[in-house]
């Protein structure tokens, strides 16, 4: 990813609100209406238009929190964690995602690709599945232009979640139990059915294999 300060982006100014990646529930998917450049230069010159442009409006700075371009060069542009202004009434909710280029005339197999990784980066950061949306299903507007749109409708840009997996070594005399206590910080004869529904949890991520010691055990 190609950081701001590597792109040129100046200061996000002081009122640029953090959000903890949890609340996350969606991403939209936008397009800058401006030409695609046809040089990372380029691209990072419309990148500094855009960020100036979104500042003569009163926002904190570019409005979208990352970018891709035609080569499938990512942008760090708010950032991940910072409340965006790119959705009204819903920024808080959705990452915002926006191709470099005109989305009425194309979008690159590159940035569709770069676009596919980013979901599954910002779900695993977000820990769920998001919701992709393109920005006309979530405000009045023509954006991200019909032939993103298309890609949007059609689930291109949906990706599976699948949750890092965690697994614990089993000591020696270990039962689902033992290890749901040690997950929990429960001590022995404490909270029983907090600890039995763990338990059972965490069996059935291990496929009700019985234990035995030194095996790995998954617990997420």
């Amino acid at each position: 990813m190609i950081k701001r300060t590597e792109w040129g982006a100046k200061p996000l100014t002081a009122y640029s609100t953090r959000i903890d990646a949890t609340y996350r529930t969606g991403i939209a998917i936008h397009h800058s209406v401006t030409s695609e450049g046809k040089s990372q230069n380029e691209v990072e010159a419309i990148l500094r238009m855009i960020d100036n442009l979104h500042r003569s409006k009163g926002y904190g700075g570019i409005g979208y929190n990352l970018a891709v371009d035609f080569a499938g060069r990512v942008y760090e542009a708010r950032g991940v964690n910072i409340l965006g202004a790119h959705v009204s009434n819903a920024n808080a909710r959705n990452y915002g995602i926006v191709y470099i280029g005109d989305g009425r005339e194309r979008i690159t197999d590159a940035a569709v690709e770069a676009i596919q990784g980013l979901v599954k980066k910002l779900q695993v950061n977000s820990k769920k599945k998001l919701k992709i949306y393109g920005h006309q299903e979530l405000a009045p507007t023509a954006c991200p232009g019909p032939k993103i749109q298309k890609l949007v409708a059609n689930g291109k840009f949906d990706a599976p979640y699948d949750p890092p997996r965690q697994y614990v070594t089993a000591k020696p005399g270990d039962t689902y139990r033992s290890i749901a206590r040690r997950q929990l910080g429960i001590a022995a004869g404490v909270n029983p059915i907090k600890v039995t529904k763990e338990a059972k949890r965490i069996r059935a991520l291990n496929d009700d294999k019985p234990i035995t010691t030194g095996m790995k055990v998954r617990v997420k």
